[in-house]
């Protein structure tokens, strides 16, 4: 008797873990396609309008009027999204931008289609120092469903020269949302002329047991108007390796950026990106 009655208590908890798998990342992976091709690597750079969801704070580190339309599209996972993102920080010593998502994530029984809008403000305290904020409204329908509002938070430092830091944290009003848990990001970038280099650090400390990390890093350089981007990441949460790579054309202010992303291990994703933006400097 005491036998069955432990081998049903091993296969009732192993029926426990087969149906509680670690959510899909599709609420925390959706960048545009130069921070794809750079592996993830971009938080702390601030050259684009991706900065409202990557770090508010890094919005005021140079003078622009940016709009951005993204889109993006995994052949192997049906992992899709659009984004319209617009940003102004020409206004001292205040920024602020707005970026509206539309996600589908997972197929079938399992697929949650979600609206992501975010409004953000940065606060450049001095030439070296800025502070950011954002405000998320999600509403979420499918096999996750729901509305919250949650926030993110920011502080980018310009450490000197091309050398820049950044600090943020995301998700911070807990909304009881598996894909959409706490998570807190370190970075690091350089702009030296036609050479950007990035690292981003992130961890996330509710989403599994254990304390879970993701490792990205990226570099850009321009020909001209062509820019060649490279990057690597891996994410130890879906425990998979990410290759990364893409080129953009820009006359003007205007062009567009493609990406791809090729994943090792995980789901074996096949992510293609394309992104078009609007930039006055």
């Amino acid at each position: 008797m005491m036998r069955w009655t432990l081998l049903a208590i091993l296969a009732a908890l192993g029926s426990a873990s087969a149906q509680e798998p670690l959510p899909e990342l599709g609420l925390r992976d959706m960048e545009h396609a130069r921070a794809y091709a750079m592996g993830g690597a971009f938080r702390a750079l601030g050259q684009d309008a991706e900065s409202i969801d990557g770090n508010p704070a890094s919005m005021s580190l140079r003078k622009q009027m940016v709009t951005e339309i993204s889109g993006a599209w995994d052949v192997a996972t049906k992992y899709a999204f659009a984004t319209v993102s617009m940003m102004d920080s020409t206004t001292e010593p205040l920024g602020g931008g707005v970026s509206y998502h539309l996600v589908s994530i997972g197929r079938g029984a399992n697929r949650t289609v979600a609206n992501v809008s975010a409004l953000a403000l940065s606060y450049a305290l001095s030439d070296s120092w800025f502070l950011g904020a954002s405000t998320k409204y999600v509403q979420m329908s499918g096999a996750i469903s729901g509305n919250a509002i949650t926030a993110d938070a920011g502080l980018t430092l310009h450490i000197f020269g091309g050398l820049v830091g950044s600090f943020s944290g995301h998700n911070l009003i807990d909304i009881r949302n598996p894909l959409m848990t706490r998570y807190y990001a370190a970075s690091l970038g350089y702009l030296g002329g036609p050479l950007t280099l990035a690292a981003d650090v992130k961890g996330d400390f509710g989403i599994a047991p254990t304390p879970q990390f993701a490792y990205s890093f990226g570099g850009e350089y321009v020909f001209g108007p062509v820019p060649l981007r490279g990057g690597y990441a891996y994410d130890s949460i879906s425990h998979s390796h990410f290759i990364s790579g893409g080129l953009g054309f820009a006359t003007q202010g205007n062009g567009f950026d493609l990406a791809y992303r090729h994943e090792v291990g995980g789901a074996q994703g096949r992510l293609l990106v394309l992104t078009f933006n609007i930039k006055i400097s």
